[in-house]
């Protein structure tokens, strides 16, 4: 089979790197951008809440297993010291999620929005 014949007067195919050069983001206000910066952290926050949850459910269970397969009663007798294993990994897991809070409300919008509410709240006390 022969290649079909392209003419000089022919524009040249689109590569997928010139399309994406095309494409432009949209302008959002400064609202929109904090609150959608807000959003993020909040859902990386919630991921790594419930990261840390599963981790240390998992480490219980294994600890749990261990305990069980060296004695009949060992699950029960190593019940406190395989809990806290388990609550220590999801504790140490999880010491980053307050920061990723703090993250989320930390824009100019989070503020003015803390302020008023702060205002509504304190104003029957300023009178």
């Amino acid at each position: 089979m022969s290649e079909p014949e392209t003419h000089a007067t022919d524009p040249a195919p689109e590569t997928d790197t010139e399309k994406s050069d095309k494409k432009k983001h949209k302008k959002r206000s400064r609202a929109l951008r904090d609150f959608e910066r807000m959003e993020r952290h909040m859902s990386r926050a919630a991921l790594q809440m419930s990261q840390a949850v599963t981790n240390g459910l998992s480490t219980y269970h294994e600890e749990r297993e261990k305990s069980e397969s060296e004695d009949e009663l060992g699950a029960l007798m190593d019940l406190p010291k395989n809990a806290a294993r388990g609550l220590g990994v999801t504790m140490r897991e999880a010491s980053e999620v307050p920061l990723e809070v703090v993250e989320a409300l930390d824009s100019r919008s989070a503020r003015k929005a803390l302020r008023m509410g702060a205002k509504v709240i304190f104003w029957p006390i300023r009178r």
